[in-house]
């Protein structure tokens, strides 16, 4: 959902398309993810830091592999690695921070009243859940959540949208049809117009409090007033544009884009950036009434642009999912929630630790285990530092054995004399994403069709980005398979 101006962070999406040049450049792209936003000389908060995550299923973790496949039909779909756990763990892992107790109640599905209210499904109200773990005062440090998609119907439109393939068109019909949508931009207006007001599309006569009528920005203002602790701070993320400006469509593709028209697309687009416009207004409308910007909005738009489906390059969404979960359909995957979890972490970071409070919650009775690592820099560490998995470390001039595969569509670069992939290695510890790895043979015969390699080599340095995300980096002596 693509915001109408051009901020400095709409570059971000660049940090994993470059992940196959050289990896100072994927530092610096990385350094601009947090550049101007947040305060390097940020604090460490002195004592735990209480957070709940909660929202629907783009914060539970819909869409990230493996989740939702318990076989409970009334499972929230939920992953360590969705935005809010993640972000919480990248602030425990590379800052110091302690973190606990967390809550993690986010349901896919959810709409906005079942912050408060019980939910659809027989799920208790997620405050009521986040009750169960929360600190002494019941008010966390830290609130995520996402909530608006369900109330407009997002989900419901998109089977809409994609109704007719399934109506005995033909295929030239499919491609002169144009438009299969059961709703205009009128009525998609509407619909935001009522989730602004208070007024849910999907569940009508609701209120977002507690038999309280409340606009969203007034929901926003009862969360920080009512739940949030003096010094803490809530976190609202928005939603991502789901498709590339159908202009920029390769042709091969016709008129659609994972059964969705181009001007389905489009319809789709313009409201999703006026969803998303309406959350950062009431975002605005909630600081105001505070005097206080204790509201921060993550703009999910911005994060993943040039990154949408039917982009051309590595998308932070899955399309159409049918070998796993269906209900993965049109959801962040893995790396879209890794690059929101480090603009969240950061949004958090920049209010606590800009403040230097102590957390005004009492600890948990036993803090959860906590690993403090040196602060990192924004530049590639040269120096020999461990990097520990828990149960090895990992060091610059290591020998590094692994299986592997070329993490595609992200394509090996050529230089005169080598070949750089970017790579999914079995042995890296899972806090890199990928393995950067040069082998001194231009002519290697890697394809998209082949599968698992054997890399052997010695590890070299390390690249990762001020809030988290880290590329292994690996001078090969051989590549097999």
């Amino acid at each position: 959902m693509r915001p109408s101006g051009t901020g400095g962070g709409r570059r971000v999406g660049a940090l994993l398309h470059e992940l196959g040049a050289p990896v100072l450049a994927l530092v610096t792209i990385a350094a601009g993810l947090v550049a101007g936003a947040h305060a390097a000389s940020a604090e460490v908060p002195d004592g735990p830091v209480s957070w709940l995550a909660a929202g629907d299923s783009y914060s539970s973790g819909e869409g990230i592999r493996g989740t939702g496949m318990d076989g409970d039909p009334r499972t929230c779909a939920r992953s360590d690695l969705a935005y809010g756990p993640k972000a919480a763990g990248i602030l425990t892992s590379q800052r110091g921070w302690v973190i606990g107790p967390l809550s993690f109640p986010a349901c896919s599905g959810a709409t906005l009243d079942e912050f408060y209210n019980p939910g659809a499904g027989q799920h208790e109200a997620q405050w009521q859940q986040a009750l169960a773990a929360a600190p002494r005062g019941g008010r966390f440090d830290v609130v995520t959540l996402s909530f608006g998609g369900n109330d407009v119907g997002f989900a419901d439109l998109l089977t809409g949208c994609m109704a007719s393939w399934g109506k005995g068109l033909s295929w030239t019909g499919m491609v002169a049809r144009g438009r299969s949508c059961d709703v205009d931009s009128a009525d998609l207006e509407a619909r935001i117009d009522g989730l602004v007001a208070g007024r849910s599309t999907v569940h009508p006569g609701v209120t977002y409090g507690e038999g309280t009528h409340l606009t969203l920005a007034g929901f926003y203002e009862q969360v920080v007033r009512e739940n949030v602790s003096a010094d803490g701070v809530l976190v609202v993320v928005g939603y991502p544009q789901l498709f590339a400006d159908t202009g920029d469509w390769g042709d091969w593709r016709g008129r659609s884009c994972h059964l969705i028209d181009r001007g389905d697309a489009d319809l789709l687009n313009a409201a999703g950036d006026r969803l998303d416009e309406a959350l950062r207004t009431a975002v605005a409308d909630a600081n105001a009434a505070l005097g206080d910007d204790r509201v921060r909005f993550v703009d999910r738009g911005d994060l993943f642009a040039g990154h949408e489906l039917c982009s051309g390059s590595i998308e932070y969404l899955n399309g159409i999912t049918v070998t796993e979960r269906l209900m993965h359909s049109f959801h962040p995957n893995d790396i879209g929630h890794q690059i929101t979890a480090e603009q969240v972490a950061g949004e958090v970071e920049a209010h606590l630790g800009s403040v230097a409070a102590s957390p005004t919650t009492a600890p948990p009775t036993t803090a959860p285990p906590t690993t403090t690592v040196p602060t990192p820099s924004a530049a590639p560490r040269t120096s020999a530092t461990p990097i520990d998995d828990g149960t090895s470390d990992f060091s610059i001039g290591d020998r590094f054995v692994s299986a592997c595969v070329v993490a595609w569509p992200t394509a090996p670069t050529y230089t005169s004399d080598s070949i750089i992939m970017t790579m999914d290695c079995r042995a890296a510890p899972e806090q890199f994403t990928f393995t950067q790895v040069t082998l001194g043979d231009p002519e290697l015969p890697i394809t998209p069709g082949t599968g698992v390699v054997q890399v052997d080599g010695v590890i070299v340095d390390y690249a990762q980005s001020t809030y988290g995300f880290r590329t292994l980096v690996v001078e090969a002596d051989s590549v097999t398979w």
